[in-house]
Order: C-alpha cells, then sequence, then structure tokens
C-alpha cells in the first residue's frame, strides 16, 4: 500500500500492479461549525486562508508562490502555521513586509483546531518538486477533515485530487491566486458552496 500509485515509480525495486494499491491517509471529521462560520465569514472583508506545516525553503517546503501572491493581494490574508525556529530562520527569505497580510502562530495538536474552523480556505501553494508529483500531504485530509477548500498549485498530485475530487480550485501561479481570491471575494456564495461540497466529500 502506498499514499499514491505515483509512488511505485519510485521504489527500489519493481512490483506487480495487482500487488500495488494506493491508500491515501483518512481524515477525522471535525464538528459541524458551518452556520457559526458563516456568520464570520460574511462579516469579514478579506478571505482568511490558512496553511499549516514547514516553510523550510531547502526541503520541499518553499511557500514562496504563496507569499509572493498575497504581498499584493487585497482580497485575501493568510494565517500561517509553523515551527517558531523555521519562522525566525527564514522570515528574511520570504522578505515579508510590515503588513496585516500575514499572522502568523505557532501552534501543534489540539490547539489548532479553532484556527482550522475559522479559516475560509486551506493553502497547498508551493515550488513543485518532483517529490510533490507523487505526495500526499496529511495537512490535505485534514482540512479535509474540517471541511476546508483547497486551493493547490498546478503540477502536484494534491491538484490532481483536488480537481478530481471537486473539493477546490488549482492554480497555475501567484497572478492565479490573486484572480482566484479576488472572484471569491465577490462572489461569495460559490465558496459557501464549495465548503459544503467538501463537507460531503469527506465522508469518503
Amino acid at each position: 500500500f502506498l499514499p499514491s500509485l505515483e509512488m511505485a515509480n519510485f521504489l527500489p525495486t519493481k512490483w506487480p500492479k495487482n500487488r500495488i494499491a494506493a491508500l491515501p491517509p483518512g481524515c477525522n471529521i471535525s464538528g459541524d461549525c458551518f452556520t457559526e462560520w458563516e456568520k464570520k465569514f460574511h462579516n469579514r472583508k478579506k478571505l482568511r486562508l490558512f496553511y499549516v506545516g514547514s516553510i523550510d525553503p531547502t526541503t520541499t517546503y518553499d511557500l514562496s508562490p504563496l507569499f509572493e501572491s498575497l504581498c499584493m493581494s487585497e482580497d485575501a490574508c493568510l494565517q500561517l502555521c509553523c515551527p517558531e525556529v523555521q519562522w525566525k530562520k527564514y522570515k528574511a527569505y520570504y522578505k515579508m513586509p510590515d503588513t496585516n497580510v500575514v499572522q502568523v502562530i505557532h501552534k501543534s495538536g489540539f490547539d489548532i483546531k479553532s484556527d482550522y474552523e475559522n479559516a475560509d480556505l486551506f493553502c497547498i501553494v508551493r515550488k513543485p518538486t518532483s517529490y510533490l508529483e507523487f505526495a500526499m500531504p496529511i495537512k490535505l485530509f485534514e482540512a479535509i477533515g474540517y471541511g476546508l477548500p483547497i486551493i493547490a498549485n498546478r503540477g502536484t498530485l494534491v491538484a490532481k485530487f483536488v480537481e478530481d475530487e471537486g473539493v477546490g480550485w488549482v492554480i497555475d501561479g501567484p497572478d492565479d491566486l490573486r484572480s482566484l481570491c479576488r472572484y471569491l471575494n465577490r462572489n461569495r456564495q460559490i465558496l459557501i458552496e464549495k465548503k459544503r461540497a467538501v463537507q460531503e466529500v469527506r465522508k469518503n
């Protein structure tokens, strides 16, 4: 069993196709807070994007496309949850201006539950690498468990999953992300309907 069939190409030995199966991570379904979220959503001027995980650009976690998009966005802000030691080390690399576009927090485990529930969208937007062509991040399924639509960048297996399952949107670059946020911020019912769709898909 592999997180994806694409990973089989990277195994050190060849396996018959009838002995390989994809078994992506599952997810815990968080309590339904849709009504409470919708009230907050309508009172916000900007979309609230959320990211949880590493930001180490020396590995597969180079978030430059995400930061580049948000620095020029008038329609979205980002709550970034990452290890504090990484933020101190790589903040200068991402060249973040002193604005309120990005809020940085350092939490883990159950402490992060309320941040998931308050978010409008979950971002998995990184510089594509060969690893991301077969990886299925656990955070993808954690976000789906909270009923969050996903934004992913094309060229990754996550993007294919998002399109196949209809759980979000796939972008081609920073300009595309800014355009998407502008569109969703002005057509909020579309995001509400997508969130309802994710709540159905997560049961699978």
